[in-house]
């Protein structure tokens, strides 16, 4: 095996002539603004005394201003929101600014267009994380006096079940399903919102049910953390370092070796799950850099260093956990990846509802270059194939919430040739009718999440080497461990 521990390319400093070369003719791509947007910090919580006078003043901005830029609202959409917001601005009488910031994020929902979606500032949240499984939702993470929650599957918040409280709580994201579904755990963790959907009585404490990992179903009570949460999203997936201040227990502090997903967040890290055949395993959660070599160059370099000499029988790209970012970085890597895999071998295209965005966009363009050669696995993505982006971000004078818009339409199921598609999208979209769908539906659960246990990379690998899922299992944890010496490793990379 040539490579068997993993590379984080972000750490190679060295950029070799051929790199130099292909940075000079790629150049333009560091001179566009990123085509979609980068997940920013939270604003600034507003002033507790932010007036009504003040509020009405930031409403009118949001109609007359965002609403105006913004072309994703279908004329239905566009007429609900305007009455929503007249009706907002005769309630603000009296309203704590926490629940004016979700108004706003109410409001901004009404386009249904994930790209289009209010920043909220921070506020206060309960001490725990949660994310969504296909067996339910759980807690992955909790501050260290709520240890005994870590693991526990929760079966009702406040009065309502999780799904219920998903539905209610959707009111303040915008996107489809799988989208709103990812984005809605600090929504269930944020008692204001709770409170402000119905689902619990107060803005201070919840009332949660769970089931602990003993099989125990019990009820607790829990109060709202000045701290703001921790992490966007997904990031409740990765422990935090063992050194932080204030360390949350995690649920996978007791696996000695993490899977490589959730190892640490990254724009690109690779690794050789088997030298015969030869499968190489890439993942990616940013379509940018993390640091000044750009991403294109180190997609470029690794592509030279590792693929063109020697054919893969199969490359798995790892995009379950990537939000976007700009996929000019990946535009001349996605054309040229199936080309470079063996005769009869494949790309898998590994997706989830996270998967939004220019990472959406990339396995669109995977798709559209490989063919037959490409197939996606996991879970259907966190956005259609026909969305609003580009735009910028609108601030409301009085709050500080930043909003932002979406003025440029993309179609990467079928050729775009709608007035408003972005020129990017015309050249480099698809020029016949794709689908963006997993061809091979793969669930993550909690239980295997919880073990360590990656079912998505594990059925991929069993696909590329046409080998039972026990014998792929046993070469991910292996090449994930450096194990393969095992009598076990050995038996398993023989057949």
């Amino acid at each position: 095996m040539r490579r068997n521990d993993h590379v984080i390319l972000g750490q190679e400093r060295s950029m070799s002539r051929c790199t130099r070369v292909w940075a000079k003719f790629f150049a333009f791509g560091a001179l566009c603004a990123p085509l979609f947007p980068v997940p920013p910090a939270a604003a600034q919580t507003p002033a507790q005394g932010l007036t009504a006078a003040q509020m009405r003043e930031d409403l009118a901005v949001l109609g007359q201003t965002w609403a105006r830029k913004d072309r994703s609202f279908t004329p239905e959409g566009r007429e609900r929101f305007e009455l929503a917001l007249r009706r907002t601005t005769t309630q603000v009488e009296g309203m704590h600014p926490h629940d004016f910031a979700l108004e706003v994020a109410r409001l901004a929902a009404l386009s249904g267009n994930g790209h289009s979606a209010a920043h909220l500032p921070a506020m206060p949240s309960l001490p725990v994380r949660l994310w969504w499984f296909d067996d339910g939702l759980f807690v992955v993470s909790a501050r260290a006096d709520h240890a005994g929650l870590v693991g526990a599957k929760i079966e009702r918040i406040g009065r309502a079940s999780p799904e219920e409280a998903l539905q209610r709580v959707s009111q303040f994201i915008p996107g489809n399903d799988a989208h709103r579904k990812v984005e809605s755990t600090p929504f269930l963790t944020n008692p204001r919102a709770l409170e402000r959907a119905g689902i619990s009585p107060g803005a201070e404490t919840v009332a949660l049910t769970v089931r602990d990992r003993s099989g125990t179903r019990r009820q607790v009570e829990l109060h709202a953390d000045a701290e703001p949460a921790r992490g966007h999203t997904w990031e409740v997936l990765l422990p935090e370092a063992m050194d932080a201040p204030g360390r949350w227990v995690h649920v996978l502090d007791a696996l000695q070796v993490r899977p490589a997903a959730f190892r640490s967040e990254t724009d690109l890290e690779y690794e050789w799950l088997s030298s015969e055949p030869r499968v190489l395993y890439l993942r990616s959660n940013r379509i940018y850099s993390v640091d000044e070599v750009r991403l294109d160059l180190k997609l470029f370099e690794m592509t030279m260093k590792e693929l063109v000499d020697s054919a893969p029988q199969a490359v798995i790209v790892d995009l379950r956990y990537n939000m976007g970012g700009n996929y000019l970085n990946t535009i001349l890597f996605a054309q040229a990846l199936p080309e470079l895999v063996a005769a009869g071998g494949k790309v898998l295209v590994l997706t989830g509802p996270v998967t939004f965005s220019a990472a959406l966009v990339t396995a669109a363009m995977l798709e559209m270059h490989g063919d037959e050669r490409v197939l996606f696995m996991g879970e259907v993505m966190g956005d259609e194939p026909r969305f609003w982006a580009e735009g910028d971000l609108v601030q409301l004078p009085h709050s500080g919430i930043e909003v932002r818009y979406s003025d440029y339409f993309h179609d990467w199921g079928n050729p775009c040739r709608e007035a408003a598609c972005l020129w990017a999208t015309r050249i480099f979209g698809p020029k016949r009718p794709i689908s963006l769908a997993p061809d091979v539906r793969v669930p993550t659960t909690f239980a295997d999440y919880a073990r360590g246990a990656d079912a998505v990379l594990t059925a991929a690998l069993a696909l590329a080497l046409d080998a039972d899922v026990g014998c792929a299992a046993q070469r991910v944890r292996g090449a994930q461990a450096a194990r393969l010496a095992t009598p076990a490793g050995r038996a398993c990379v023989a057949r």
